[in-house]
């Protein structure tokens, strides 16, 4: 095929007698077709991969009710009579249909018939978005003429985190409309139209708002192509099924006469139409975001991954109007993330098709110089489309590439989970928590609990429901009042898994029920010996870190006696420098179902932390724990006392030592990086101790700056300590300056190192540096003054017993060096 120039427009794929390069044809040929192998390698290598992921996602309790469920039961639904039939939500619509015009499901359905598993269309989304990069690149080699160009745009397309993870959550049918909007550009440019016409119905069948960017196709067409027809009919097909969808199908099969999300843009009226001409009467909401959002960096977001090569090409950019329009006018935070849900994936299409036009205008502008210039040109824009893409996936994306990618594979948990699920037999109503509700919704009658109704069945996992503020706050409560319905009784209780059943008998939760709590062969990523109080000790952790600066804890415990009465676990969010920031409101779901009353002495109990319930943004940050004999965090008084027993790191402390910090955490615009601090040791290791200090401390040297130091200012007293044993208390450091008689001058009263290590964190061997900055009187006199130290018991005020060099014994100690005070 030839291609002909219509200004800045290539109109189809250049062939290579054509296009002016070097190369033989047999050598071009052989090019071509090496590009053609590579793209559907791209291809095949993408589907396999994310069905994998997407599979194990949902094999491992990740997908969800809203909204796997979603389509799973409305295809079981359409194969049973019940075209599109749903139950999640009867008093707003019992058809998918009541949210919106997604036809595309209907052809779809008879997969069911083949294969009756929610795994298919999961597999089915994973293949048809790889197809994406068929049309990326041939569009690309059709406007660069350049085999590398077409692999390029192949990859960043493959690459895009926002399309990734539209992939990885659930199943949408919006989601299909990315490839379908990539083919339906791509024969637009081509001006084959009747292709055109199959992959623009496609895409319109997925959602009722994707006519809108198929009409402003029809404009491109109308506009810079000249092609009346084709374009005033695309317009036309567009508007009139942007209407029907909206304003007959949603409203038909919607008890509200319209969908619900519509109030999603609250105050600019109660419907698309209205929307709009909100928008004529008040254009600046155009640029204004929701409270707390930010549509610039969204933006940026949106068209980093290629280079912003996107703003070379206003014409095309411009398709991405509608979508933009809908994430970034609404109130509704979710839109406004470019990845974690669906609501980018159909703009990720848009942007790939602007910046491969914005590429070929700059290629057609070097290439006004001469071919070699316009390689040279096509090149840089290569390096700089896979730079941009593999820089942006290296902090966003779903892949290996990524350091934020895990992968979880079914368990033993899991085989519990799929065991109870086809206990339940296939005719019976459901009602069954968030995570659990894709693998039980393939029935007429399914609820997603609390939500209950007539359901014969609940099904539940303690194990794996958040349990904190927000949307699961008091989860875990309802959970405990469905297990004392009278109607309701205990048909299986294992690992966390709760099976309820109507009309079955009460019964207590079995022991088995609590496994999901106990690690009796637990080896922890992180081993060490911090005991709170007298009878609990924290003996490792695991560090579970995902994507936007995200982690979860893995704490093991054990009972180191009796322990009659129900202590909180709580996880705070700190600083990294010893202030507390946040922590969990609520008891994660092992400290909540396994109370401390009921442990075994001896036994490994994990708490395992789901969701914790706060964002860092870019800063660093840590995590610490404390123990607590209240239900209120921020009760200091009610907390146990904290001591390091072993660790093979510094432990630093917050909150008057209650609180260990046990991990900090480096944070790269939003990857995380565990960091667990050195000890200190030999700072002075060839210095012999000038005292010690009850036997658990040695001071090794000492300095006091300035000297000489002027009154109303302070002087600097710096101690180096080394530690001999663990200290039994948490002891508060004392520097007296002494005036003749001898008198008290000026004091510094402060537990260690400014109660970041207080001494229940020492441990053996580690050699400390420790400041005091000590206030001076402003009417102190000029002379010189004894500096004395010593270390107390706060509670107590008992000093610790020093011993001097020479063995003499003392309750503190004199610094051999004096404190010079000059005249004001």
């Amino acid at each position: 095929m030839g291609y002909e120039q219509r200004g800045t427009e290539l109109a189809a794929e250049p062939s290579p007698q054509l296009a002016r390069v070097s190369a033989s044809p047999g050598r071009t040929a052989r090019a071509v077709l090496a590009r053609r192998l590579v793209v559907w390698g791209l291809v095949g290598l993408y589907a396999a991969f994310f069905a994998l992921v997407t599979v194990l996602r949902h094999e491992t309790f990740h997908s969800t009710t809203f909204d796997l469920v979603i389509t799973d039961q409305a295809l079981w639904n359409t194969l049973h009579g019940n075209l599109l039939g749903l139950t999640l939500e009867p008093d707003a619509t019992l058809s998918d249909l009541g949210y919106h015009s997604e036809l595309i499901l209907l052809p779809i359905a008879p997969l069911y018939w083949l294969i009756p598993n929610v795994d298919v269309i999961l597999i089915l989304q994973s293949a048809l978005l790889a197809l994406g990069a068929l049309p990326a690149s041939w569009l690309a080699y059709a406007r660069l003429r350049s085999n590398l160009a077409a692999i390029v745009f192949a990859i960043a397309y493959l690459l895009f985190p926002a399309l990734q993870s539209a992939n990885l959550f659930d199943f949408h049918a919006f989601t299909l409309a990315a490839p379908f909007l990539l083919f339906a550009f791509y024969y637009v440019d081509q001006r084959r139209y009747v292709a055109f016409t199959v992959a623009a119905v496609l895409a319109m069948s997925t959602r009722e708002n994707v006519p809108l960017t198929i009409g402003l196709m029809g404009l491109y067409m109308l506009v810079l192509q000249r092609s009346w027809r084709p374009g005033l009919l695309t317009i036309g097909a567009a508007a009139g099924w942007f209407l029907l969808g909206t304003y007959a199908i949603v409203p038909a099969f919607n008890f509200h006469g319209q969908s619900w999300l519509w109030n999603r843009y609250a105050g600019m009226g109660g419907g698309p139409l209205q929307v709009i001409a909100f928008l004529i009467a008040h254009p600046e909401r155009l640029l204004q975001a929701g409270p707390g959002l930010d549509n610039v960096r969204y933006l940026r977001q949106l068209l980093f991954p290629l280079g912003y090569l996107s703003l070379l090409h206003p014409a095309s950019l411009l398709l991405l109007g509608p979508g933009l329009a809908t994430n970034l006018l609404t109130d509704y935070e979710a839109m406004h993330l470019i990845e974690t849900y669906h609501y980018a994936a159909g703009l990720v299409p848009l942007v790939v098709v602007s910046a491969i036009c914005g590429a070929g205008v700059l290629a057609g502008l070097a290439g006004r110089l001469g071919e070699w210039p316009r390689r040279v040109a096509v090149w840089a824009i290569c390096a700089l489309v896979l730079g941009s893409s593999l820089t942006y996936h290296y902090y966003h994306g779903y892949t290996p590439l990524s350091p934020s990618f895990s992968l979880t594979w079914p368990g033993s948990h899991e085989e519990i989970g799929r065991r109870l699920t086809t206990s339940i037999p296939p005719d019976a109503a459901v009602s069954a928590q968030f995570n659990l509700g894709p693998h039980v919704s393939q029935r007429a009658q399914f609820s997603m609990f609390p939500a209950v109704g007539n359901s014969e069945y609940i099904f539940l996992d303690v194990a794996t429901q958040p349990n904190s503020v927000g949307f699961w706050e008091g989860f875990h409560e309802r959970i405990k009042e469905a297990l004392a319905r009278p109607d309701y009784g205990l048909v299986a209780a294992e690992d966390g898994f709760l099976l309820l059943r109507k009309g079955a008998p009460h019964r207590e939760l079995p022991d088995e029920f609590f496994t999901f709590a106990r690690a009796p062969q637990a080896t922890p990523q992180h081993q060490l010996r911090l005991r709170f109080g007298d009878a609990l000790e924290l003996v490792g952790f695991d560090v579970q870190t995902s994507r936007d600066a995200k982690a979860d804890l893995t704490l093991y415990w054990r009972a180191l006696k009796p322990i009659e009465r129900d202590l909180s676990l709580a996880v705070y969010l700190t600083d990294g420098k010893g202030k507390e920031l946040g922590a969990t409101a609520q008891p994660q779901p092992a400290n909540f179902w396994y109370p401390t009353s009921r442990w075994r002495v001896g036994e490994t109990v994990k708490v395992q932390t789901l969701d914790l319930p706060w964002d860092p943004r870019n800063e660093d940050f840590g995590l610490g724990v404390a123990v607590s004999a209240g239900r209120d965090p921020w009760d200091v008084s009610k907390r146990l006392p904290a001591s390091v027993v072993e660790a093979a790191w510094q432990i630093g402390a917050a909150a008057d030592g209650t609180i260990a910090e046990i991990v900090s955490f480096h944070n790269d615009r939003g990857l995380l990086t565990p960091w667990l601090p050195g000890r200190s040791r030999q700072l002075a290791p060839e210095l012999a101790p000038l005292a010690t200090f009850g036997g658990s401390a040695a001071l090794l040297s000492y300095a006091v700056e300035p000297n000489p130091a002027q009154p109303g200012g302070e002087a600097r007293v710096r101690l180096v300590w080394r530690v001999l044993r663990n200290p039994d208390a948490a002891y508060t450091t004392f520097v007296h300056a002494l005036a003749p008689g001898p008198k008290v001058a000026a004091q510094k009263d402060s537990p260690p190192l400014g109660g970041r290590f207080p001494t229940t964190f020492w441990l053996p061997g580690d050699e400390l540096a420790d400041e005091y900055a000590m206030p001076l009187p402003a009417d102190l006199a000029a002379g010189q003054y004894e500096v004395e130290i010593g270390l107390y018991d706060p509670k107590t005020g008992k000093r610790l017993p020093v011993v001097l060099a020479d063995g003499t014994t003392s309750d503190h100690f004199v610094l051999p060096g004096k404190l010079q005070v000059g005249a004001k």
